[in-house]
């Protein structure tokens, strides 16, 4: 693989990975703060995650205080690149996921990292991110991706 690798991360990637210590979330994370590959983000998707690291149950749950919220989202937005969706693209069998899918193509990602079905399941929206070089994944499949270019020195 040549390139540095510039990653689009779901929501419910970002919120995995912000609230468990372990797990192929938790390790995408450490190295996304590591700034050992890009990562492409919006406002939208700051907000969603916002607004999901503030339900009740993530909160009691997981103490997720007001302060570590605003840590988790501001750190993504001092590191993670910027691109606004416009509403572009409609091919999601979800349709509020159409942003993430249009994130990728704005900002020229080589990955969108999922656990989302829908993303997986539908060979038409596979194809249409194939052929603009996205590659969809499972955070589990990224993870093993980071852990490869690590230990073999190579920059991911």
């Amino acid at each position: 693989m040549s390139g540095r690798l510039r990653v689009v991360i779901d929501t419910n990637v970002l919120v995995s990975g912000a609230i468990a210590p372990w797990g192929s979330s938790a390790f995408i994370m450490r190295l996304f703060k590591q700034e050992a590959f890009d990562v492409i983000i919006s406002e939208q998707l700051l907000n969603e995650l916002y607004r999901v690291l503030g339900r009740r149950r993530i909160q009691n749950r997981y103490h997720v205080t007001e302060r570590r919220r605003k840590k988790i989202v501001g750190r993504l937005a001092l590191i993670g690149e910027f691109v606004e969706p416009i509403g572009g693209v409609q091919i999601c069998r979800d349709p509020t996921d159409d942003y993430l899918i249009e994130m990728a193509i704005l900002g020229r990602a080589t990955h969108q990292v999922t656990g989302d079905e829908d993303f997986h399941d539908d060979p038409a929206l596979l194809r249409f991110l194939q052929e603009r070089d996205v590659t969809v994944t499972r955070p589990a499949d990224f993870a093993v991706l980071l852990r490869e270019h690590t230990i073999s020195g190579g920059t991911p």
